[in-house]
């Protein structure tokens, strides 16, 4: 709508000068606009081609070509709206087709003829994505329309079908890490998919027995044997991360990535995909056979480790990397016996001992009862003297104080003893969690995006609702809260997936395919939420789930 009677001018045309933090992964850029479309050709660092061709549409403007591309002008007039329609085709050198120019040109004229038709296609697969994924709930207007902010971005950020690459830790809204893959995938995000769009869930998991010779590498580069998974991972596998405390200790990704490839495999039970999967189980254990220091009395220790925390440095024995490799291990042991010689994979008895040895060393330090130590010598750590310190709550503490002095204190950036019991619910009993919370809160900044949504579940199943439901608003207002700001940075689309788990696993009390064979509930849904309602794929069978104050329905989707 326009004001005045200014002249109106609008530019149709391709971006080629964007870059990643400053850095231009464009070799070659060649431009053009003729007969009305704006050409652009662009070939990567990586050797990828990509074309695009651009037409602008208008009843009401003229069109014709300038430097910036194509410019549609008219004097306006005040009350009249000008409606401006923009059509782009894309083709990549990655791409079954081939993107020649004359292809993309036979698509576009075929858009522009059909224009309704390619709406309509756009449309219906977003409901399609829609009815598969989509949370209502009832009672809650605001905690709606967050949780749909947070599955729209769940839907948009995947390359389904497309193994190639994974889902950044900003979801390609933004350039920070760079386009990274981090634990994000099989911890946070991986289960949003897995139990809605199990297609897309094995695109991810795929990623990383892609990138299985990168993490091989990577192993290598350390002087060890197997395979170890980067803490930034690109899409070569290789690590990418600038910082060395993350690059070098937080090797819990390792571990992280078995957890993923299993939760796959027992929520669709596919046993083809386990046989794919099995080097990934192999190689890493083979990582940890060298990596852990194994002593004469048969204890194991993980030493010089950063576990979820980040705000201790280096450290030995760190509970949670240790529970994780663990389980790793167990489950290697497990996936070869369930093989058989279907794994294809041949080790002598020997290899298989010293995993069961390493297994047994773990186990002897965890603890079964009372507060687990997050660390060897974690009492020792200086208290963080919050008060005196941390001046501001608006802000994150480790704006106030330095790594040097960070790193000797108690202060967490969030969970890391607490990650086991959200992750592994039935290994631990309430009265643990409960005392563990207790121990821990105190200590925990949040200033992880990471951590609210961790604490909300886990409130939510030990029956602490109150906290359970401020937490959980603390994690919606993570990207919506201009005033922290919010997703000036790009989506933490790991958050976005930890909202969706703090509604299925969390208020609708659903347990994991890897913990559970049927599918079960334990809702726990805040007091005032009438019911919520979801659709969940269990085993390949995908169920209506419909929770209210009262009661649990299941039926099962007629496909």
């Amino acid at each position: 709508m326009l004001a005045g009677n200014p002249e109106l001018y609008w530019y149709g045309t391709i971006d080629t000068h964007v870059r990643t933090n400053g850095f231009n992964h464009y070799k070659t850029v060649a431009r053009k606009v003729c007969d009305g479309l704006v050409h652009a050709e662009v070939t990567t660092d990586n050797g990828d081609e990509i074309r695009m061709i651009q037409r602008m549409s208008s009843e009401e403007l003229s069109l014709e070509e300038r430097d910036m591309g194509i410019c549609a002008e008219t004097t306006g007039e005040p009350g009249v709206i000008y409606r401006l329609k923009k059509y782009t085709v894309a083709g990549t050198s990655r791409d079954e087709i081939p993107a020649d120019t004359c292809r993309l040109q036979r698509e576009l004229e075929c858009a522009l003829r059909e224009a309704d038709s390619v709406r309509r296609e756009h449309e219906d697969e977003w409901e399609r994505r829609w009815q598969c994924a989509g949370i209502e709930i009832e009672g809650d207007e605001e905690a709606q329309r967050a949780v749909n902010f947070a599955v729209y971005h769940l839907l948009r950020c995947p390359v389904v079908g497309d193994d190639r690459v994974a889902i950044c830790a900003k979801g390609f809204a933004g350039e920070a890490y760079f386009g990274h893959f981090f634990w994000d995938t099989e911890v946070y995000m991986l289960p949003f998919y897995l139990y809605t769009m199990p297609e897309t869930a094995k695109s991810l998991v795929q990623f990383r027995i892609r990138t299985l010779e990168g993490a091989k590498k990577n192993a290598q580069s350390y002087g060890y044997d197997g395979a170890r998974y980067p803490w930034e991972s690109s899409v070569s596998g290789l690590e990418q991360c600038p910082n060395w405390q993350y690059a070098d200790h937080e090797v819990h990704v390792t571990a992280d990535v078995v957890l993923g490839l299993w939760h796959y495999y027992c929520a669709v039970q596919d046993r083809e995909f386990l046989k794919l999967a099995a080097p990934v189980f192999v190689e890493t254990a083979s990582y940890w056979l060298e990596r852990v220091e194994k002593k004469a009395d048969g204890t194991v220790n993980l030493n010089g480790v950063m576990g979820p925390d980040e705000y201790i440095c280096m450290c030995n024995n760190n509970a949670y990397t240790n529970y994780m490799v663990r389980y790793a291990l167990e489950r290697t042991l497990e996936v070869l016996d369930i093989l058989g010689s279907d794994a294809g994979i041949s080790k002598p008895q020997e290899w298989t001992e010293e995993v069961q040895a390493v297994i047994d060393g773990l186990k002897k330090k965890e603890k079964s009862h009372g507060v687990i130590p997050q660390c060897d010598g974690f009492e020792s750590f200086e208290e963080p003297e919050f008060d005196k310190v941390w001046r501001d709550r608006s802000k994150a503490f480790g704006t106030f104080v330095s790594q040097e002095r960070n790193y000797r204190t108690k202060a967490l950036k969030q969970a890391d003893v607490l990650m086991l019991p959200y992750l592994f619910p039935e290994h631990f009993d309430q009265d643990q969690i409960r005392e563990n919370y207790e121990y821990y809160i105190p200590y925990t900044t949040h200033d992880s995006s990471l951590s609210s949504i961790i604490h909300s579940i886990l409130c939510s199943r030990i029956g602490m609702n109150k906290e359970a439901y401020e937490f959980f608003t603390k994690a919606l207002d993570i990207d919506l809260d201009d005033r922290k700001g919010g997703a000036a940075e790009g989506i933490h689309i790991a958050n976005c997936g930890g909202i969706c788990q703090a509604v299925l696993f969390g208020f609708a009390g659903m347990e994991f395919a890897y913990e559970k064979e049927e599918l079960v509930f334990h809702p726990n849904l805040p007091e005032h939420w009438n019911s919520v309602a979801f659709r969940i794929v269990w085993h390949g069978i995908p169920y209506r789930v419909r929770i209210t104050q009262d009661e649990v329905q299941t039926e099962r989707e007629e496909v």
